[in-house]
């Protein structure tokens, strides 16, 4: 993942304030006229853990870690923490197979948030905050955030963004089917996916407020099942949603 870096002062200062604080996403500015970094409901964040701690704390959701391989190497490495996961991944490590694959999505619903909260600053201006989940959101929607497994499906997606077209214009047959104060839920493509708001805040330091997305896809009727996290902007209500990051880019 590329990322962007603030002084280590700031960044432990930082998450030690929202560590203690618990703070929730709402709209409001702060007494700076500034918009804080907050998470929202749908982050379990402990209060017994530091940042540091927390990405050696391993995941209650499965014992034994998930195995990730890389090109040319034969072993298969176990890993059970967010630290070795975030570096195994940024030196071209994935998954080993279908099911490590599925079980890293824990990783990222519940780990991803820490390099967000790392580098993120208050925001100058907010045009993400509260994002809707309804099919208001899906107008807004870059088109980068579906599911593209295939090379044709990859250029497809390319020429439609180059055409301007929305995300109901690309996928006509989306229907949603579970929607929540943080998350919406819905099938296109022959895929149930889900989007859930992990937190807001200036991670690339413009000024402009972002927002952090654990997005989920699932294969319907089949076993293809993964997560990863984006964060997506903008600068002016009117505006698409930008894509800043994809947790997949190195």
């Amino acid at each position: 993942m590329k990322k962007k870096h603030i002084t280590l002062t700031t960044a432990a200062a930082l998450a030690t304030f929202l560590m203690l604080s618990g703070c929730v996403a709402a709209p409001q500015k702060n007494s700076k006229g500034e918009f804080p970094v907050c998470h929202t409901a749908a982050v379990n964040w402990p209060t017994n853990l530091t940042l540091e701690q927390l990405k050696d704390e391993p995941l209650k959701q499965w014992d034994g870690g998930i195995g990730m391989v890389k090109a040319g190497v034969s072993n298969v490495v176990t890993v059970a923490t967010w630290r070795e996961f975030d570096r195994l991944s940024s030196e071209g490590y994935e998954p080993a197979d279908g099911m490590s694959l599925g079980m890293a999505g824990w990783f990222v619903s519940e780990r991803g948030i820490i390099p967000f909260w790392e580098h993120a600053i208050p925001a100058k201006q907010s045009f993400v905050r509260t994002l809707p989940m309804n099919r208001r959101l899906l107008q807004w929607l870059p088109l980068d955030l579906g599911p593209q497994i295939s090379n044709e499906e990859i250029e497809a997606v390319a020429q439609a963004t180059k055409a301007s077209k929305s995300w109901l214009e690309f996928h006509p047959d989306t229907k949603i089917i579970k929607q929540t104060s943080d998350s919406i839920e819905f099938t296109a493509n022959g895929f149930s996916i889900a989007f859930t708001v992990m937190a807001y805040g200036d991670f690339d330091h413009d000024g402009y407020d972002d927002a952090l997305l654990c997005v989920r896809h699932s294969a319907i009727g089949g076993t293809l099942n993964y997560s990863f996290n984006a964060m997506l902007t903008r600068t002016n209500a009117n505006d698409r949603l930008r894509l800043i990051i994809k947790s997949d880019e190195k």
